[in-house]
This record gives C-alpha cells, structure tokens and sequence, in this order.
C-alpha cells in the first residue's frame, strides 16, 4: 500500500520499483502476467507495503507501479499532502532495475503471484495498464484509503474478470480501522497515531471494499474465482517467495505508547493530589500536557477539512484532543482560576471525562491509550477549574 506512505523526489521513485528477479521476455505469444506485493519495510513510507503488476512479454519484463510521486519530498509536498492534494504516477519500470532497491538497500520481503487470465484478459489488462501510464492519465490525486498504489490494480483486476461481488463479504468484522491495525500490530506508535486519526466511519463494516491493503489484495486475487476458457479457475496463484527478509517490527525495547501514557496519567494523580506538588511544577506540566494534546488536535482536523479525508470527519478523539485546556491555560496566567479560564477548564475537563469513560458513545471506538490520556487531561483540567468561593465576613 502506498497509504500511510510519506515519501517523495528520486528517493521515493526509487523505493516504490517494486522489485522481482529479471527474467528473459517471454516468447512472443505467450506473455506472463502476475501480481507483484512487496511486504513492510522499515521506512514510514514503506510501512504498509507496495503492490505492483509484472507484465513479461516480447516487450520485454516490466512492472506497473501505481505508487510514484510526481513532486519532490520537500515542505511544499508536505503542505499539499495536508490540502489533501498530492500528485502521484503511474509508470511502467524495468524489473532489472527495480529488484536492486528491495532486494540489497531495503531488504523487504517480495512475493509474487502469477494471474491466471486467458489470452484476450492478457491483452485488455496490458492495454489497460498501458494506457494508464501514458501521458496525462499516469498523474492522479492521492487518497490514502480510497485511491492509492493498491486500489488502482485491484480496480484493474476486478475488471479484467468482471468481478462485482464484495470482496469481504465473507469477514463480518472488518474495518478500516481493524484492517489498519492489523496491518501495524507491529508498529505501535504509527497503529496508535492511525487510530487517534480515524473517525467514526472508520469503524463500519466495509464489506464492499475498498481493497487499499496489499496483503488484503493478495488474500482477495487467490480466493477469487472466475470463468475463463480453461472453466473456472482462481484469479491468482498462491504467493511465490521472490525473496525472503525478516518482517521489520519495532525494535524489542521501543516504549510502546501505553506505558508513557500511564506514566502520564500517574503524573497527573500524583499532581492533583499531593498539595506539596501543586504550583509551578504543576502548571509546567499542565503546558506540556495541553500542547501534547492539541497536537493530535491539529492533525484531526487537517485531515478532515482541508485534506478532506471524511475517515477522519466527526472524530469523537477531539473530545480529549483539544484547544481549550491550552486557551484556558493561557487566560490563566496567575494559576488561581480566573473565571474565564475556569470555565473554560470545566468544559474541557467534561468531554475529556466523556471520552475517558463513555469511549466513542458507541459511535466509535476509542481505545485504552486514548482513554488514559484523556483522563490525564480530564484530571488536571478538572483540578485547574476549581472557583474559589469569596469568603463571608464574620460581622
């Protein structure tokens, strides 16, 4: 998948050449399609994998990767990515001087499946694919979930076979949100970020699709049968090992985000409840707390209006993650709960405490770290929003 990647210029050019061993070119006549999937690697970019479509034939042994950026890495493409416009390519790439990257610089695992598609499906997909990576028609608007490096084949596929049927039909549970997961079980920093950023559409049942996963890709092509002229066969072969690594997962002593948001929670029992610690100490921590908080803030909400990712609309996260404890904060200069900053507090401390017990309110799901971390913030703003009653005076 390119979804979730982050890349750009010659660097990211050269890291989606999905990579399988060259071979001669087929006879003329009898060409050799496949699906090509190259598995997780290290990279952010890289961390849901890539597919790939290899078409071998007297042309020659070339792969279709849908997963090319057309603009440079640089701050320009971040601020794009974030307007939700990122301009990506379709091209066809020799295999030869592809399989080098994968193979010696990223060591990633690569698996290749060859497509069991008659002669005239050969010819229409190649046409199809030829045509989808000539002049203006290899250039397409990224969306991460909807129209990535892997939508684009599977769409390609599904057509070449005339298939309409649900593709996870069969998998009552699945999500956007628990295929994301499945695919960073063993990431957990990037599979808790992910989770922060999906809203409540995300945890639908999908059914329909879309195929935005390679893995999911490779799974759906085995299993999916169609009528060809030899009766019906399995769209693909099972996966063939092209070359094998070790799948990268995060190294053995990586503080997972659970135990340093448990830290943080206990930091903020220990500040509203020992009176020793209250004061200064107490506010800096509040400041760091509150920024930490509206980051996840910012990035919701990017994503949701200028980037337009409606999987992050209606985020029931920005119950916790939110401006108002940092403007709160900030009216509160003197730290003794001017009216203003109090209430503002004891808002804020409300929907945090909703998010903290009533998760997504049975709209979403809202996991554990999310919670705890709302607590935190619920705890301190509670504890920042206290009005002191004025005193009556004794005649």
């Amino acid at each position: 998948m390119a979804a979730l990647a982050f890349a750009g210029g010659p660097a990211f050019l050269a890291a989606q050449e999905a990579a399988v061993p060259a071979t001669s070119p087929a006879p003329a006549g009898q060409p050799r399609l496949s699906l090509v999937t190259i598995l997780p690697g290290k990279s952010l970019y890289s961390a849901f994998g890539h597919t790939a479509i290899r078409v071998v034939d007297r042309r020659g042994d070339r792969m279709y990767n849908f997963g090319l950026s057309a603009r440079p890495f640089d701050l320009k493409f971040a601020l794009n990515m974030l307007s939700g416009n990122m301009e990506f390519m379709i091209a066809a790439l020799d295999t030869d001087d592809c399989v080098a990257f994968y193979r010696d610089v990223e060591r990633r695992g690569i698996v290749e499946q060859e497509l069991n598609l008659d002669s005239a499906r050969e010819g229409e997909l190649t046409a199809a694919l030829d045509a989808a990576a000539r002049g203006r028609n290899r250039f397409y608007n990224y969306r991460y979930f909807a129209d990535n490096c892997v939508t684009r084949p599977a769409e390609m596929l599904r057509t070449a076979v005339g298939d309409r049927s649900p593709p996870f039909e069969a998998e009552d549970g699945k999500t956007l949100r628990s295929s994301v997961a499945g695919a960073l079980s063993k990431r957990a920093w990037l599979r808790f970020v992910a989770d922060v950023l999906c809203g409540p559409l995300t945890d639908r049942p999908m059914p329909d699709g879309p195929i935005f996963l390679p893995e999911d890709l490779m799974e759906w092509a085995e299993r999916t049968h169609f009528p060809s002229t030899a009766g019906t066969v399995a769209l693909a072969g099972p996966p063939a090992t092209i070359f094998e690594a070790k799948p990268y997962e995060d190294p053995p002593l990586t503080v997972p985000p659970i135990a340093v948001i448990a830290l943080v929670l206990a930091a903020a029992v220990l500040f509203t409840a020992l009176p020793g610690l209250r004061g200064k100490s107490a506010r800096v921590f509040d400041i760091a707390l509150f920024i930490a908080i509206l980051v996840p803030a910012i990035a919701i909400l990017m994503f949701w209006f200028p980037a337009k990712y409606e999987e992050a609309s209606w985020n029931l996260n920005l119950l916790w993650a939110s401006f108002l404890p940092l403007l709160a904060a900030a009216l509160d200069r003197r730290g003794a709960g001017a009216p203003a900053s109090a209430w503002l507090f004891r808002v804020a401390a409300a929907c945090a405490l909703l998010a903290a017990l009533g998760g997504g309110l049975g709209l979403q799901r809202i996991g554990i770290e999310e919670r705890l971390i709302a607590a935190a913030a619920a705890l301190r703003c509670a504890a920042r929003g206290r009005i002191t009653l004025p005193r009556k005076k004794i005649a």
